[in-house]
């Protein structure tokens, strides 16, 4: 036809001709498209590729279709109480081949899929978390070992043990902080980055939400973890001796 997505969305665009043709009876019948629904709107309902009409149009041209929808609003706006009104019309009219689904059934079902994506995503960057705690611990414990000599020396100018152990753990502490920081900021920016991007919206504007309450204790239960993978090296560093230290090579 000419146009693209972008100029539907943005550029005031002419009616366009279209030829539908019934397949069953071969039936054809010329129709104008003056506008086009967003995907999110339809998909539930109906099929990717429906066009929505006059009822005239349906009954002269295609002799009233194959099947015919009818919505019900129930008196209790609830998910239960909408699946209840389905399954009383589907029992009650089977003999006439009526189906009967609950619309926001129908869109938790069709949202599972993409919610096991996310929670497997989400798995993932549990595991990829746990694994840099442990790796933060391990580097935390590599440098008490390795830093015996430096310890002793601090003792024995007059660090006292506590200060040894808080230093440790400040050190440990800003290589979290920075790390969780930069996660941070990068996660953002990709974020930000495809959510306005057509390509990858499909064209749909998408209002850009940061979750700080859910993002703060994310990165809470992130650092008190850290936190408490380097308490154990800041605590076996305040506890090293004086004279093993100075001795250790």
């Amino acid at each position: 036809l000419g146009v693209t997505d972008h100029d539907l969305r943005h550029e005031p665009w002419e009616p366009i001709p279209l030829t539908v043709r019934d397949p069953s009876s071969g039936a054809t019948r010329e129709i104008r498209i003056i506008g086009v629904l967003e995907p999110q709107v339809t998909a539930v309902i109906v099929s990717f590729f429906a066009i929505f009409t006059q009822a005239a149009t349906v009954d002269e041209g295609f002799a009233g279709g194959d099947f015919e929808q009818y919505y019900v609003v129930t008196v209790d706006a609830t998910d239960e109480a909408a699946i209840e009104a389905a399954r009383d019309i589907e029992s009650t009219l089977l003999e006439r081949g009526v189906q009967a689904d609950s619309i926001d059934k129908l869109i938790d079902e069709q949202a599972s899929t993409s919610r096991s994506f996310q929670y497997l995503f989400e798995g993932f960057m549990g595991l990829g978390l746990i694994v840099g705690i442990a790796a933060l611990g391990v580097i935390a414990f590599r440098a008490v070992v390795e830093r015996r000599q430096q310890i002793g020396m601090l003792r024995a100018i007059g660090y006292s043990r506590r200060l040894v152990a808080v230093s440790y753990f400040l050190e440990s502490s800003f290589i979290a902080v920075a790390g969780i920081a930069i996660g941070v900021v990068l996660g953002l920016a990709v974020s930000y980055n495809l959510l306005s991007s057509p390509e990858f919206t499909g064209g749909t504007d998408i209002d850009f939400q940061v979750p700080w309450v859910r993002l703060a204790v994310i990165l809470g239960i992130a650092y008190g973890a850290s936190a408490l993978m380097t308490l154990l090296p800041a605590r076996a560093a305040s506890r090293v001796a004086v004279a093993e230290a100075l001795r250790y090579e």
